[in-house]
């Protein structure tokens, strides 16, 4: 069985509104069925609902949010975080996979999910290798940056270089004819979290050959090549 509970969603800090539920919220499972993947759907109608599940042994992963479609978040525990990474993973489709970062990323900011558990889904985005994935594991990349202190920056920019850096030297500065959307939509955020805040060597030099013919470049990337350009020698000093 599922144990189903429902409860307002709320940002951390938020006042208790007075209408709290339940809803009436359609929901579709996947699930593990020894091994293979199950599906069923139910109406959520109750604040706390019992579900039979079609499986006579439990499941070692559940997702309930079958193409991502259903309006609500999904509060996991670490446990089920992890199965659906290292289990049901390769059972999941790409909006599904979207779906459960979503979830997990939210559970970040509720302060219910390890931010270390969130950064080890970012590899398996970036396999993805599209503008939705990439986006994602790019927002939760950069947004650390000024949270983290002094004495781990050099870490953090190790980081940001293994995981990225092979992305962004194939997107590159200069758009190319075989640029997909994908490639196109993620460009600037790859190459600003490579090169400017991660500090490449490899991609600072390119932008500082590239300067010299800076309106050459596609508006889009002007300001930016000129910042890592320039801004290199000063990044220390434009901290705050």
């Amino acid at each position: 069985q599922f144990r189903i509970t429902q409860k307002r969603y709320l940002p951390l800090g938020a006042p208790v509104p007075a209408v709290q539920g339940p809803w009436s919220i359609p929901m579709c499972f996947a699930f593990d069925a020894q091994g293979k993947r199950g599906e069923f759907c139910k109406l959520i109608t109750a604040e706390t609902q019992q579900l039979d599940v079609p499986v006579t042994t439990c499941p070692r992963w559940v997702m309930p949010n079958i193409d991502g479609r259903s309006y609500l978040r999904v509060a996991y525990t670490t446990t089920q975080i992890t199965a659906l990474r290292d289990e049901a993973w390769d059972k999941l489709s790409w909006s599904e996979r979207r779906a459960v970062f979503f979830d997990v990323d939210a559970g970040i900011s509720d302060g219910k999910v390890p931010l270390q558990l969130a950064l080890s889904f970012i590899p398996k985005l970036l396999t993805g290798n599209d503008r939705f994935t990439l986006g994602a594991a790019l927002d939760l990349a950069t947004g650390l940056e000024w949270l983290v202190p002094d004495e781990l920056r050099g870490k953090y920019e190790y980081w940001l270089r293994t995981t990225f850096s092979t992305a962004a030297t194939a997107a590159g500065f200069e758009p190319k004819d075989s640029d997909t959307l994908d490639t196109e939509a993620t460009r600037k955020g790859l190459i600003g979290a490579v090169g400017w805040t991660a500090r490449d060597p490899a991609l600072g030099a390119e932008a500082v050959r590239l300067a010299g013919r800076y309106r050459e470049l596609p508006q889009a990337m002007r300001e930016l090549v000129l910042t890592i350009a320039v801004g290199r020698p000063l990044r220390g000093l434009l901290r705050v």
